[in-house]
């Protein structure tokens, strides 16, 4: 492995001169490496190591919402189809519909009609779950419920 893929402070399979040690911190960390304080180097090891900790936080973060902003925008489309997010998820897991929550999400932003036929085929599971037991169907209609 070369030293690029270990990371800035996992230096010690390689040895490296302490000048360019320094200089690949001061690399990351910019903003010190024109400056002329006598401690210069040891403020950019303290930056460079709060910046990839916030790089990594920054992550996590985004992941949570981008997650937050999908749900929001999955209820807000089966607002408009007066149906619940919980409902609507059993109904296509039920239905066996294998879909994330992202292509949902797309689905009803791009592809209304599509999205609109997942909700009524959830609906659909939905009421036959419930009375497939009990209702007996003619044989000629049109059901996922097999007798």
């Amino acid at each position: 492995m070369s030293a690029v893929n270990r990371g800035v402070f996992n230096l010690q399979k390689k040895k490296i001169d302490p000048y360019w040690k320094k200089q690949l911190v001061l690399q990351h960390a910019r903003v010190f490496a024109k400056t002329t304080a006598r401690n210069r180097y040891r403020l950019a090891v303290r930056f460079v190591r709060q910046a990839c900790l916030t790089e990594t936080e920054g992550r996590k973060w985004k992941r949570e919402e981008i997650d937050q902003l999908r749900l929001t925008r999955l209820n807000a489309a089966l607002q408009e189809h007066d149906m619940e997010l919980p409902l609507f998820l059993t109904g296509l897991r039920k239905a066996d519909v294998r879909l994330e929550k992202r292509m949902l999400v797309y689905m009803a932003i791009y592809e209304p009609r599509t999205f609109e036929q997942l909700v009524e085929l959830a609906q659909r599971t939905q009421i036959e779950g419930i009375w497939g037991n009990h209702v007996v169907l003619p044989e000629r209609c049109f059901s996922k419920v097999l007798n």
